[in-house]
């Protein structure tokens, strides 16, 4: 039979005493200071194996306790050694950061007074009993944390605590990730006017978490959520204006709530707003501000920001040209598995950008950027494989790159697709492939299918020769080289 330490703050003796002794006439052993500590030990050594080898721990949990040091200690020492925790409030309070943090995923219990009749207090019990029936090991402690919480369930109607159940189903703390449980918590918190709770629900419609997607509902949500003053929903609020999710697409209305979001410091927002002082989406265009949010995101530390940086300094927006900066942010995003900054590495290294020229870091840096799925990265490991930059020569790898860049209407590759098949590049010579590619790449916009197209045409290949088409396609690629 294990024992249930009992962590509680000296000036919540008397309830804790009184927990004690309920528990104790129940034939539940316990464990708890100063009663348990032998003469002349240090306290300090002996909390900490009575913590290490105790079944549970039944946390007192009012404002006193949240600033004794000790209860502090002995809750981190029950986290490190992952003991299973019942926290059983008496007080209205609202956790502080360290106990937010310690308790974010555990059903706290909330009670009024230690009383043996009140069924909140026999659940409880039941649940302790659950716990110190065998001594738990560490690879079971998960395991009693869900069984403990599932006897406790069905006194569970406090906001906070629905919540804490629904965060802990989504993000699979002390339990599999169940994402029916997790949206049933959220939604009977959300009932209760419970702001981070309704601010979650609006993401499982969002992500379609538990229940079908449905951006119109997350939307109203984040929007519920703002009116019960939970800032976090502002950046969202942004975001559904932004892209239209949900609603119709209005720049201003994106642009008002990620400024507000902005106030709270938030990088996402401050991205965002970057990107429309980049763009002038609903505002004029000013590289400047943009750098400037782009910045402070990146001080924040939100990792997005990192790419847009060396965007900024490789290409002078707000700023000279810099390619020593653009690589320092690419390498920062790089490290986060930025597709993008992987690829303009891949271009600094080719080129020689700032760096001397090194053409399999190159090669290395492309391969891994459209290992990532940056689609971007598709052409230039076809140009690589293509005319042998840090490889040797292989066609039918550049084809195969040049195929999936393709799909995404990338121009440049449906270009030299159309020039393989022309020249009989790795493959058989098609002149109708040929000007099929060569006729999408020219709507892509690419000069080289401009010069191919008038080549086709002058000599009628894949199509029947017509030398005004071939001066046509002639004069606008001189008019656009």
């Amino acid at each position: 039979m294990g024992y249930v330490f009992i962590s509680y703050s000296s000036i919540n003796c008397a309830e804790a005493e009184a927990f004690n002794n309920l528990l104790m006439n129940k034939g539940i052993s316990t464990w708890m200071a100063p009663n348990d500590i032998p003469p002349g030990k240090n306290y300090a050594g002996v909390i900490k194996n009575a913590l290490r080898d105790c079944s549970c721990m039944a946390l007192i949990l009012t404002n006193a306790s949240q600033n004794s040091v000790w209860v502090e200690r002995e809750l981190d020492r029950a986290v490190a050694f992952r003991k299973v925790i019942i926290p059983i409030q008496l007080e209205d309070l609202v956790l502080n950061d360290s106990f937010d943090f310690y308790l974010c995923t555990k059903q706290i219990v909330a009670v009024k007074t230690i009383d043996e009749n009140s069924s909140t207090i026999q659940s409880v019990i039941r649940s302790i009993l659950a716990c110190t029936a065998n001594t738990i090991s560490d690879s079971e402690s998960d395991s009693a944390a869900e069984q403990v919480c599932d006897i406790l369930k069905e006194n569970v109607s406090d906001a906070n605590e629905q919540y804490r159940l629904g965060y802990s189903y989504e993000l699979g703390k002390s339990r599999d990730i169940d994402y029916n449980k997790a949206f049933y918590w959220y939604t009977k918190a959300s009932q209760q006017n419970h702001s981070r709770a309704t601010f979650r629900l609006g993401l499982c419609y969002y992500n379609g978490y538990g229940t079908k997607k449905d951006y119109k509902e997350a939307f109203f949500l984040f929007l519920r959520a703002k009116d019960l003053k939970y800032v976090n929903a502002y950046q969202w609020i942004g975001h559904m204006y932004e892209y239209g999710y949900g609603t119709d697409i209005d720049y201003t209305q994106a642009l008002h709530w990620y400024q507000k979001a902005v106030e709270n410091n938030n990088g996402y927002a401050l991205a965002h707003v970057g990107n429309f002082y980049l763009y002038g989406k609903g505002v004029e265009k000013d590289h400047q501000l943009s750098l400037q949010y782009y910045t402070k995101s990146a001080e924040l530390g939100y990792t997005d920001s990192y790419s847009w940086l060396g965007h900024m300094y490789e290409y002078g927006y707000g700023t000279d040209i810099d390619y020593t900066r653009a690589l320092y942010w690419y390498q920062k995003a790089a490290e986060y598995n930025s597709g993008y900054a992987l690829a303009h590495m891949g271009n600094f290294y080719l080129h020689g950008k700032g760096v001397e020229k090194d053409h399999q870091l190159s090669l290395q840096c492309y391969t891994k950027s459209a290992e990532i799925g940056y689609t971007g990265s598709y052409s230039w490991l076809g140009h690589m494989y293509e005319y042998g930059y840090g490889t040797d020569i292989d066609y039918t790898r550049a084809l195969f790159w040049y195929q999936k860049a393709a799909e995404n209407n990338s121009g440049y590759a449906l270009a030299h697709m159309g020039n393989f098949y022309l020249y009989g590049k790795g493959v058989e010579k098609d002149y109708k492939k040929a000007f099929d590619y060569l006729t999408h790449g020219a709507a892509a916009k690419n000069q080289s299918a401009y010069k191919e197209l008038a080549y086709c045409y002058e000599n009628g290949y894949g199509v029947e020769k017509n030398l005004a088409q071939a001066e046509y396609w002639r004069n606008k690629y001189n008019q656009e080289k």
